[in-house]
Parts: structure tokens; sequence; C-alpha cells
């Protein structure tokens, strides 16, 4: 039974061991997650996490590019890309 000593315990427990990440992204690219989720019998929340992992892991393998995705890279202002040496 789900008493107030367990739900204070769980309490303190997500203050002192979870981080929680607001992620905002465009409803187009959510309705897919939530597809691809629902399709493996997972959560959106679990999908994400298992997608970063996944991630981790190849980033941290011995072959693995040292760079970034240009993807993920920020953008660079005019000024910034002016300033470099051809």
């Amino acid at each position: 039974m789900y008493n107030e000593r367990k739900k204070k315990y769980d309490m303190q427990y997500a203050r002192d061991k979870l981080k929680h990440i607001p992620l905002t992204m465009q409803k187009d690219k959510y309705s897919e997650i939530k597809h691809h989720a629902t399709a493996s019998g997972e959560t959106v929340n679990g999908f994400i996490k298992i997608a970063i992992d996944e991630r981790i892991e190849r980033l941290q393998a011995p072959d693995a590019p040292t760079a970034r995705s240009k993807s993920l890279e920020p953008p660079q202002s005019a000024t910034a890309q002016a300033d470099k040496p051809p």
C-alpha cells in the first residue's frame, strides 16, 4: 500500500537523484517520436532516453568520429567566420 512514508521517500529520492530536463521540439517531430515509441511499446520519455544512450555509445566507440555532426554545431556569426584565416 502506498502510504505517506513511501510518498515522502519517493519525493526525497526524486529531489536527490533525478534531473528534470525540459525539451522543446516541433509538434511534427514529437508526433514522429511518439509514433515510433508507441510502435516499440515504449513511452516517449523512455524512447528518448534510449536514443541518448545509443548516441553516447556510438560516440564512445573506438572508431567514432571526434567532430560533432554539422547539424549539431552552433551557427557561427559572420564576424567569427570573417576572422578565420583562409
